[in-house]
């Protein structure tokens, strides 16, 4: 008999129908499904999405409190539950079938924080993956399809609430390392995801690709990237240089150029002057 596997899905304002082929795509997968509504503006039709299906429980936030308080709530109530697993799911992320069949074939590897796996982006449909082996241990993966170990979560005292939304899951990764776990990428393609609203543009003969993040988003990407760093102590130059590049991708193709610019240079500058202190003592 397998450990108990929860998903958690984190929403906010979330389509109905990508929503729907989200819970469709695991219930069968796991023992449950929790769902952590961010305060949208929809919850209502949420409600009534899922009102129908078994195994499935919404908790209800009446404000926006951000992906880290949402993913902490989730991974709080399925660890208290009796569940050894969490799934932590974007509300877009739609997941392959036999996703957790092929997980549980990995669950005894040592020391796991989480294990994670490769996605086919719905607005990218030929990225490549270099697959070195069956299984590799990795710095960074992001939250969507990754399968927390609570045990490793409640250890380290669960996902850094102060960083609200962007790095949540680059900082988790991290702090994981840093103690003793690993991050395990199961090289196959187990679930469909959008990165942003990704576009493809062709400057000089060479291909790149902006993912159109928003103003809100931009400061939150710059901050917590610097502050992640500091905190760490890795380099600052590289956050540095990945900034830069996408300063330059919003003034060569995107919207709201000037927003976004200014954002991202208060990102810097609060990223620099902030306490490095880790958000301590969620995970109880």
């Amino acid at each position: 008999m397998r450990d108990k596997i929860y998903a958690g899905i984190v929403l906010y304002n979330a389509d109905r129908k990508r929503l729907s082929e989200n819970i469709s795509a695991i219930i069968d997968q796991v023992d449950k499904v929790l769902l952590y509504d961010n305060g949208s503006k929809n919850t209502r039709e949420i409600e009534e999405e899922i009102e129908l299906v078994k195994r499935c429980k919404l908790i209800k936030a009446p404000k926006n409190y951000g992906i880290a308080h949402a993913l902490n709530s989730l991974a709080s109530l399925a660890y208290h539950d009796g569940a050894k697993w969490l799934l932590t799911l974007d509300q877009d992320t739609v997941v392959k079938p036999g996703l957790i069949e092929t997980y549980c074939k990995y669950m005894n590897l040592p020391y796991i924080g989480q294990l994670c796996c490769l996605f086919e982006d719905r607005n990218n449909p030929k990225i490549k993956w270099d697959k070195h082996s069956e299984v590799e241990k990795i710095d960074r993966t992001i939250t969507s399809a990754a399968l927390v170990n609570l045990a490793a979560w409640k250890a380290v005292d669960g996902f850094d609430e102060s960083l609200f939304i962007d790095g949540v899951d680059h900082e988790f990764c991290t702090l994981l390392l840093h103690r003793g776990y690993f991050n395990y990428q199961i090289n196959f393609v187990g679930f469909l995801h959008e990165l942003g609203h990704i576009e493809k543009h062709t400057l000089l003969g060479h291909n790149y690709f902006t993912t159109n993040h928003n103003a809100f988003r931009r400061y939150y990407m710059a901050r917590n990237s610097i502050l992640i760093a500091r905190r760490y102590h890795t380099s600052v130059w590289v956050e540095y240089k990945w900034l830069l590049s996408e300063v330059a991708h919003i003034i060569l193709t995107e919207k709201d150029k000037r927003k976004k610019i200014l954002n991202t240079l208060k990102g810097v500058k609060d990223g620099l002057t902030a306490d490095t202190t880790r958000f301590n003592g969620y995970a109880k």
